[in-house]
């Protein structure tokens, strides 16, 4: 962890970017169905650096013969990722994205290790991907 004295000093801070990607069967036209990573841009040459979003994955489980039930579960994808390439952590398309903020590079570390903490948990009926990059701003 930097002193605090670099902390107030340093004149480097990064980008925040909230980006918005289509998966391989929707893009636009399908905005509902669109995802949304956050992604801290410590190179500005590659548009990459730390990004966070979350992924669910359904299954079906079979009850009885002829009753199904569907189980979502929720997982987080927080890796090194580039907005330039398409095959980066989320295998998606990117759209396009807005700054929403900044952060210095000294307590860069300190908000990862923070964002990683806070796990995605559906709170209410329809909550997505989307959901979750809302509740990560929220936290900062």
């Amino acid at each position: 962890m930097p002193s605090l004295l670099t902390r107030l000093t340093s004149g480097t801070t990064y980008p925040i970017v909230l980006a918005q990607y289509k998966n391989e069967f929707r893009g636009v036209g399908h905005e509902p169905a669109l995802h949304w990573v956050l992604v801290v841009i410590t190179d500005k040459a590659t548009l990459s650096g730390p990004s966070f979003h979350a992924y669910a994955q359904t299954s079906r489980a079979r009850r009885h013969e002829l009753d199904t039930d569907v189980d979502v579960q929720w997982y987080t994808r927080h890796a090194h990722a580039s907005l330039l390439d398409v095959c980066a952590t989320v295998r998606t398309l990117c759209l396009g994205g807005v700054q929403v903020g900044t952060i210095k590079a000294a307590d860069l570390e300190k908000l990862v290790e923070y964002l990683r903490s806070h796990p995605p948990v559906p709170s209410t009926p329809g909550w997505c991907s989307r959901d979750y990059v809302l509740e990560l701003l929220e936290l900062l």
